[in-house]
């Protein structure tokens, strides 16, 4: 008997193709390069993922996407320059630590965070879109600098909200990002909760030092890690005071972290300090102990016909 497509399903290829038009508009910035790093990224998620679940004599969910979003967003978050190597190493770190801690961790973050403090040299290091012409891979690499993102007055605000800025791939895009945000909050794939108290730190921010503010998160990695990771309603609580409480938690992790630290996206570092909060109630759609897009046998068994029960 054919397996009816689950009633989310939709609602996560709209994830899934909303990361793929944020992938997509930096491709059109960057090149060949960019798309090649998006193909492996995606591609070496998908077969160590499919590996590890054999090793693991589990049952995949033809229909789970969360490996495609986790490659996806993973070439999002590197920098343009970033050599494909490192992210074949972000993409297999991910899904290693996805099947060792069952989600408790964004395995996208993951990935991020292992390629920036192995390699920062490479995943630090962005090229100059507007001013670098030739965006070919060689180009690229040999003329970006590092942590060059907004240290160049060069740059428009417009600039800022489409994405040309030098900075991760994909998350400068603050229109697109926003625009994702909006189909994704109507189509209820991500929370409109969490997404109204992760903007504590931009409210802050803009009392504190103007308007201007507000430009290191339209154009940097909070947006996006805000929109795609925190908001994903997979992985939060199902009750309204939950998910304040955990965006709460995030942001105040996040404005904590900009003042004792030097790093250069501390919203990701804040995800994952933050994720085990998620877990103090049961995931929506998600068994307690295990993994999301992974089911056991019972749950794939074939139901029973009544001719059969009566043969």
């Amino acid at each position: 008997m054919k397996r009816e497509t689950p009633s989310k399903f939709p609602a996560d290829m709209l994830l899934t193709v909303s990361l793929a038009a944020a992938d997509g508009a930096a491709i059109n910035i960057y090149g060949g390069h960019m798309l090649i790093n998006v193909l492996v990224c995606v591609a070496i998620c998908f077969g160590a993922d499919l590996l590890l679940t054999v090793i693991r004599a589990k049952h995949a969910d033809p229909y789970d996407m969360t490996v495609v979003c986790t490659g996806l967003a993973i070439a999002g978050m590197m920098s343009p320059a970033a050599p494909w190597k490192v992210c074949i190493y972000a993409a297999v770190f991910a899904m290693c630590v996805r099947h060792i801690t069952g989600d408790i961790f964004p395995p996208a973050a993951v990935g991020y965070i292992f390629a920036e403090l192995s390699f920062p040299s490479s995943v630090l290091r962005y090229p100059r879109p507007g001013i670098i012409t030739d965006m070919s891979p060689d180009t690229m690499i040999r003329s970006a600098d590092i942590n060059t993102f907004l240290d160049d007055t060069q740059y428009s605000g417009l600039d800022i909200l489409i994405g040309r800025i030098p900075g991760p791939a994909a998350a400068g895009s603050a229109i697109l990002i926003g625009v994702c945000a909006v189909v994704l909050i109507c189509a209820r794939r991500i929370s409109l909760t969490v997404l109204l108290t992760g903007t504590i730190p931009v409210l802050i921010s803009m009392a504190r030092s103007g308007i201007g503010a507000a430009e290191a998160y339209l154009g940097g990695m909070y947006l996006f890690v805000l929109v795609f990771i925190i908001a994903d309603k997979d992985y939060l609580p199902q009750r309204k005071l939950s998910c304040v409480l955990y965006g709460l938690a995030v942001s105040a992790v996040y404005m904590i972290a900009v003042n004792i630290s030097q790093l250069s996206f501390p919203i990701v570092y804040a995800v994952i300090l933050t994720a085990p909060l998620r877990y103090l109630e049961k995931p929506s759609e998600t068994p307690k102990g295990k993994t999301a897009g992974k089911t056991d046998d019972k749950a794939t068994e074939e139901p029973v016909s009544a001719e059969e029960v009566s043969a």
